[in-house]
């Protein structure tokens, strides 16, 4: 196969392949011939590919002898001029039907000669050489159609100023190869055919259907008429919706109709290749964003799958083909196990599975998508090489086949005799030199494309004995096979579950309550709209049963959020669970793509809660499988929470502005405080807000069809934004506010003013809500008025206070705290209690106010192990207390993240199941539980003396 373009004078056949074909019978070739083209015997693996197209293909040798003046001036052009000029003759504006007609005949007559020449002299790529018979279709197309226009608009049929291909209303969609530009040598063409109503600019007597129909019969038939000059491309429409009852050319609304209600996976999978390939690419356009739902479907769709093996077992089943079958005599290289169909499958189902939240899958060539894949980790790389060099093998050795008689055929020939010359004009010398090659390859097409459809028979798996004995476990088993849920009244859903589930009860099992965790699948199944999605996931895929098990029987969080909303498992999978998280940037990216379908504000709060949602549960489950350290998921819970709040923060404003209008010169900003400004969420962590404001003017009001004051406009901006965060939608709320922290706490106002700001930091507030802004940072809102809040946060911060006042101010809410909790702190109550992480954050808030120097240092401690470095170097704190201060800080924190997400927060972890307990060790890297119990007891005495010898009690 060709790695490069090259003229066909520069042909150099491999030693192999061309001691076969100069051994072939030059009488093939006429000396006439011979004698007048001299110039195309100046190369001699140019002279063996002739005589080896001449001996072996009648095709090509009836038209070498037509056009082998062609071919001799061509043999030094390079392949893309060659191509260009013979296509750019194919729409001229031909004023008869008999010149159209030959015209085109006579071009694909020597643009086959020449494409089949450089595919045996090697100086053609196989996608050079496919792009090109797509072109070359494209282009017949669009000259039959304007031809056909042109007629009509002579004779007073259509409107003569749209009386051309790109403004008729009508667009021609080419599938399959010829929409991939992928075209066979002798292939046929699939076309469908839709027009616009209201553009389609037909003046004649009959309905537009009808006119519609009439116009592409008379467009295809010119292409498909047999002349003395043969035919151009043969037509196939039956890939239209319904073809049995719909015309051949198609409305819109029809198409939409059809298709957004009864489509199928197959008519998904043809529309994956769909392409505008001539007339007007408006209608084309239209279309393409009416349907875009159906194709690339938002929510994973692994019934796919078993769509796509139903297909396959049909194709099989037709041809006659047997599972153990190996290439030979008769072996249809596009349908046999192992073909080109099965490589155009592999690729399409993790298009049709993924392609709806993953844009980089929605290609049309085969080759391109196999790419793809390997790059995003979907398919290994050398599976990816296997199948694309499958791909080139099995496509060259397909075009052979075709040209030999112009015919559309994929199979070897079936006798000995013609056999053995068809393995000559592939170059090899005997037949088994074939047969090798295409056993090896198709070989490793099967295994891979076996090993994507899944398993197709259950095991003979006992029930477990925590579930079989269990009268509960029981009812619920037996519930199923009633099939009461949505999810489980198809027979095809009934079949599908009973096929994992012994493989669903076993991973149930291992979990830490079997029971508990088959009633929250329980709840999950009741919940799913559909079941046979998810149970064909988890038949293809059986370790995502383990997975799946594994987030309901550990994780009351995710249990719950996934018993919400059923759809978020799928999310797992389309959400690149296994792949490196994204950085902030990343996830800004993500949302705003999944922004695009929202239509308007109430949409934009659903959608933010459905991305937000799907995020959140994916990071609790890379914590949970060890993907993701915990630390590293609270920076994660933190950017998505910025980033939702951010969005909505701009989605707001303009909605707001729309009504009450803007302040001239206002300014507004949002501020983070407490664990989000310190980047430390959790999973179902709520966000500590504060608004401020600043007006360049006294006494301004808005400039709105309602207008309102400075300050009550900022407050209604504010509770408005409050608003789009806290409210229950049908997704459900996005957060939790606590603006306890604001200035005044619950009793300020909503949004305050910059200078109201400053006056109470300044002269008012107490001296633990001085404290509080050590965490302080701006999430969003105007630049000028976040960078003047930085510097009038670190002026507060950098005034002198008595390291006594500090220490007594820190006792006394230390003392608070305790009895508001009765004193009833236990070990795993990590927050609270002596050298709990509450102690952390008053020992570095504590440091940063009584030594200066460190908070000016540091600028913030929105991120502790920085900070506490830092405050070594302002010599606040010693160098040999740092590390043991920073990391015992570190060992309470991921303890916490890992909690919460593996019991309630009013449990405790003592008296957690024993399964939990040893998840917990793993995931924070202790030996067992007694390990993680002693590294947090030895975490807290750090603390805790830490706090005492630093900032000791008065």
């Amino acid at each position: 196969m060709a790695t490069r373009d090259v003229p066909l004078s520069k042909a150099c056949l491999p030693n192999h392949i061309l001691g076969v074909w100069q051994t072939t019978d030059k009488e093939a070739f006429t000396s006439a011939i011979a004698a007048q083209n001299t110039a195309l015997f100046e190369n001699a693996a140019l002279v063996a590919a002739v005589n080896a197209c001449a001996a072996h293909a009648p095709f090509l040798r009836d038209l070498l002898q037509r056009h082998v003046d062609f071919l001799s001036n061509v043999v030094d052009w390079p392949p893309q001029n060659v191509v260009r000029d013979l296509i750019e003759r194919t729409d001229t504006g031909f004023d008869s039907q008999i010149a159209l007609r030959s015209g085109l005949r006579i071009t694909r007559q020597k643009l086959m000669l020449y494409l089949a020449i450089a595919d045996c002299a090697q100086t053609i790529r196989l996608q050079t050489l496919t792009a090109a018979l797509s072109s070359f279709a494209e282009a017949s197309l669009t000259a039959a159609l304007r031809f056909e226009l042109a007629q009509w608009a002579r004779a007073g049929k259509f409107d003569p100023e749209r009386a051309q291909p790109e403004a008729c209303g009508l667009a021609i969609l080419g599938l399959g190869k010829l929409g991939g530009q992928e075209l066979n040598f002798s292939s046929d063409i699939d076309l469908m055919i839709f027009f616009e109503e209201e553009k389609f600019a037909y003046t004649g007597h009959k309905d537009l259907k009808t006119a519609a129909t009439t116009l592409t019969r008379a467009v295809c038939g010119h292409l498909t008429a047999k002349t003395s000059g043969g035919f151009v491309f043969r037509v196939d429409l039956r890939l239209r919706p319904n073809p049995s009852s719909m015309p051949i050319a198609i409305t819109l609304d029809a198409a939409e109709s059809y298709y957004q209600t009864v489509g199928q996976t197959w008519e998904r999978a043809a529309l994956i290749k769909a392409r505008c390939c001539a007339g007007d690419a408006g209608v084309a356009y239209e279309f393409f964003s009416r349907i875009r739902p159906f194709v690339w479907r938002r929510h994973l769709d692994f019934a796919a799958i078993d769509d796509v093996r139903a297909m396959k077992e049909r194709v099989h089943k037709h041809h006659r083909h047997d599972v153990s079958e190996t290439p030979g005599p008769g072996f249809d290289v596009k349908l046999g196990y192992g073909g080109i169909r099965e490589i155009e499958f592999f690729a399409q189902i993790h298009q049709l599975i993924n392609g709806g939240k993953r844009p980089e899958l929605q290609l049309r060539a085969t080759c391109d998508v196999l790419r793809q894949l390997a790059q995003c980790g979907d398919i290994t790389q050398s599976d990816a090489d296997a199948l694309i060099a499958a791909y080139f093998f099995l496509r060259g050795l397909e075009h052979r086949l075709q040209m030999m008689h112009d015919a559309q055929t994929h199979t070897l020939p079936d006798t000995p005799a013609q056999l053995e010359i068809f393995a000559r004009f592939m170059g090899h010398s005997n037949v088994e030199g074939v047969i090798e090659a295409l056993h090896t390859h198709t070989g490793k097409v099967k295994h891979i494309f076996q090993n994507l459809l899944g398993a197709q028979e259950t095991s003979n798996v006992a029930l477990p004995v925590a579930i079989a004995h269990n009268d509960k476990a029981q009812q619920i088993l037996t519930h199923w096979a009633s099939g009461p849920y949505r999810a489980l009244r198809s027979e095809r859903a009934q079949r599908l579950l009973n096929l994992v589930l012994p493989d669903l009860l076993t991973a149930f099992a291992a979990t830490p309550d079997p029971l508990e965790t088959l009633i929250a699948f329980d709840g999950f199944v009741a919940q799913l709209p559909a079941g046979i999605q998810v149970f064909s996931l988890l038949n293809a895929n059986r370790a995502l049963i383990r997975l799946l098990a594994s987030v309901m029987g550990h994780s009351p969080e995710l249990r719950t959020q996934i018993g919400r909303r059923p759809d978020m498992f799928e999310g797992l999978i389309a959400g690149d669970l296994y792949r490196a998280p994204p950085e902030r940037a990343g996830l800004e990216e993500d949302l705003q793509n999944t922004l695009e379908r929202a239509s308007d504000y109430e949409a934009v709060l659903d959608v933010t809660r459905i991305w937000n949602n799907e995020t959140r549960f994916r990071l609790g489950v890379q914590v949970l499988e060890g993907l993701r350290a915990p630390l590293d998921a609270a920076q994660g819970y933190t950017d998505v929470a910025q980033v939702c709040i951010e969005t909505l923060y701009r989605t707001v404003v303009r909605n707001f502005q729309q009504t009450y209008g803007t302040i001239d010169g206002g300014e507004f900003a949002v501020l983070a405080l407490g664990s989000f400004g310190a980047h430390e969420l959790t999973t179902g962590s709520d966000l500590d807000l504060t608004f401020l404001y600043r007006t360049r003017q006294t006494n301004t009001s808005s400039d709105g069809a309602k207008p309102l004051p400075a300050g009550q406009y900022y407050a209604r901006l504010g509770q408005r934004f409050i608003s789009a965060i806290t409210s229950m939608t049908g997704e459900g709320r996005l957060y939790d506010i606590d603006m306890r922290l604001r200035p005044s706490g619950r009793s300020g106002v909503i949004a305050t003013s910059f200078d109201a700001f400053l006056t109470y930091y300044q002269e008012s507030a107490w001296l633990y809500e001085r404290m509080s802004l050590t965490k302080a940072r701006v999430i969003t809102g105007n630049a000028a008025l976040m960078a003047d809040f930085e510097a009038a946060r670190s002026d507060i911060l950098s005034a002198s206070v008595p390291g006594s006042a500090v220490e007594r101010a820190i006792w006394n809410m230390r003392r608070r705290l305790h009895e508001a909790t009765h004193g009833a702190i236990k070990l795993w109550d990590l927050k609270a209690g002596d050298g709990g992480l509450r102690d952390a954050d008053f020992l570095a808030e504590g440091l940063a106010l009584k030594e200066p120097a460190a908070q000016q240092e540091s600028n913030t401690l929105t991120r502790w192990p920085d900070w506490w470095h830092r405050a070594a170097r302002a010599h606040a704190v010693a160098d040999d207390q740092i590390a043991d201060i920073a990391a015992a800080q570190q060992t309470l924190i991921k303890a916490r993240i890992v909690k919460k997400l593996l019991i309630s927060n009013a449990a405790n972890m003592a008296d957690a199941p024993r399964a939990a307990q040893q998840k917990l060790a793993q995931l924070v890297g202790a030996e067992d539980f007694a390990a993680a119990q002693d590294g947090i007891q030895h975490a807290r005495l750090i603390i805790w003396q830490a706090l005492n010898r630093l900032l000791p009690a008065p």
